[in-house]
C-alpha cells in the first residue's frame, strides 16, 4: 500500500502490514521486495553493481512494532540465486523514520552470507532486492498486525539519469511532487 504523505521528508511512501503469529524468534520474513521481472523502479537497481561502482544501498524505514528491530537486505541475481545477505547493525526504533545503509563492499562486516558464492558473482548481476527483519523474541508468535514503511531507496553513487523511487515491485510509492491529479501508482504486495 502507499501513503500520500508522512514520509521522512513529508512526501508519499510505501507501506505494508505484517503479523508475526506464524513466526518464531530469529525468523527472517521479507517485508519489501524489488524484482526485475516486475519492472521495479524501471530497472534503476538492475545490473552489474561492480562495474557501475555502486558502493552503498540506503533506504528510510519506519515501523510501529513498539520495540527496536534489526533489518536486513538481500541482493540477488534475476534468478534470485545466488544472493548476498547483509545486516544493518543499528536497530531501527519504533515510530521513527531511520536511514538504513548497507556498504556494497566485499570486506563489509555487514554481509553474513553469499549463499555459497562470492561477492563478485552476486554483485555483477543484481536483479532482486529484499528488505526484511529478524524476528525478536518479543514479537515471535504475536497475533497483531504491525505496519512497516519504506521510502527513498537509493544506490550510491546514484546514476544521474535514473529516478530511484522504486514504483512497482519494491512497493515504494511514486513521489507525489508532480500533479496531484495523477492516479495512485501500481504497487505490488510484499
Amino acid at each position: 500500500d502507499w501513503a500520500a504523505s508522512g514520509g521522512p521528508d513529508g512526501s508519499s511512501f510505501s507501506l505494508t502490514g505484517f503479523n508475526f503469529v506464524a513466526n518464531a524468534a530469529d525468523d527472517t520474513p521479507v517485508l519489501f521486495r524489488a524484482q526485475d521481472e516486475f519492472g521495479a523502479s524501471g530497472g534503476a537497481f538492475e545490473g552489474d553493481w561492480i562495474s557501475d561502482g555502486v558502493a552503498e544501498f540506503n533506504a528510510w524505514i519506519r515501523h510501529d512494532a513498539g520495540i527496536p528491530l534489526t533489518f536486513f537486505a538481500r541482493f540477488a541475481s534475476p534468478f534470485n540465486f545466488p544472493g548476498a545477505t547483509a545486516i544493518e547493525f543499528a536497530m531501527v526504533p519504533s515510530d521513527s523514520w531511520t536511514l538504513i545503509s548497507f556498504a556494497i563492499d566485499p570486506n563489509s562486516p555487514q554481509f553474513t552470507s553469499f549463499e555459497g558464492m562470492d561477492f563478485e558473482t552476486v554483485f555483477s548481476n543484481i536483479g532482486h532486492i529484499q528488505i526484511g527483519i529478524s524476528v525478536p523474541d518479543g514479537l515471535a508468535g504475536m497475533d497483531q498486525r504491525f505496519t512497516f514503511g519504506i521510502d527513498n531507496p537509493t544506490i550510491v553513487p546514484e546514476p544521474a539519469s535514473l529516478v530511484l523511487m522504486l514504483c512497482g515491485g519494491f512497493g515504494c510509492a511514486y513521489r507525489r511532487k508532480q500533479s496531484s491529479s495523477r492516479g495512485a501508482p501500481h504497487v505490488s504486495g510484499s
